[in-house]
């Protein structure tokens, strides 16, 4: 659902295969065009894939999506912690589910500001906001689990507030 406040030039950063997102920025009719950046060359081919399927899909709904446009769509292997783009590129930029395995989450961060002229969207993970939550999984040793970064490359315990505050976000 927080693909719909994208609007204008889209970034997303960490796209990955794009299978959660692709589908909802083709329909989202304020998106002027998207840009996909990831460094994981098989996940941008993948990618591509799936944004033919979702393409695809839609073409066959026809009558029930409304004002479906051919959008701009572009996905390039790069590294969101130094965005190839210049300042105040991008309407929207978009993060989901991809600060978790940023090596410089802070500096990334900042990019992505960098990058927008107004509004950064970002679905995360990470330490949660309620105490409870938090000393109920260290307590129980179900959070974070400390393998996870190793076997999914992924941080559970960031603490994403905090660390938008720190970015002045």
């Amino acid at each position: 659902k927080i693909l719909r406040f994208a609007r204008g030039h889209v970034l997303e950063c960490g796209i990955g295969t794009g299978r959660h997102n692709l589908r909802q920025y083709i329909i989202n009719p304020r998106l002027k065009s998207l840009t996909g950046i990831d460094l994981v060359d098989e996940a941008l081919d993948k990618a591509v894939e799936n944004l033919n399927s979702a393409t695809d899909s839609i073409v066959e709904m026809e009558n029930n999506v409304l004002d479906v446009k051919p959008k701009h769509v572009s996905l390039i292997h790069g590294d969101f912690h130094k965005l190839p783009f210049p300042d105040n590129t991008f309407d929207t930029v978009v993060s989901s589910f991809a600060l978790c395995s940023a090596e410089e989450p802070k500096r990334a961060l900042l990019e992505m500001a960098r990058v927008s002229r107004n509004r950064v969207l970002l679905l995360e993970h990470g330490l949660s906001c309620w105490k409870i939550m938090r000393w109920l999984g260290y307590l129980t040793g179900a959070y974070p689990d400390p393998e996870h970064p190793w076997t999914h490359g992924c941080y559970q315990d960031r603490d994403i507030l905090k660390l938008c505050r720190d970015c002045g976000l």
